[in-house]
């Protein structure tokens, strides 16, 4: 997204926003992410995962579980 133009021949018009709407964009985008962990974790466990696997891939302290 380092770009900010659009090339000449693009044939569609684009609505810009602002930092703030980025901002917002990315809180969205994280709460989501977020709230849907607990079904990924299940469908990893569901798949055959481990917990030690679980947690590891999430990066988190197997003492504050997922």
């Amino acid at each position: 997204m380092a770009k900010h133009t659009a090339h000449a021949d693009f044939p569609y018009d684009v609505e810009r926003g602002d930092a703030g709407d980025a901002l917002a964009l990315r809180e969205s985008m994280r709460r989501d992410l977020e709230n849907s962990r607990g079904v990924h974790v299940r469908e990893a466990v569901e798949l055959g995962a481990t917990w030690r696997e679980v947690v590891d891939a999430l990066d988190i302290d197997p003492d504050n579980g997922p």
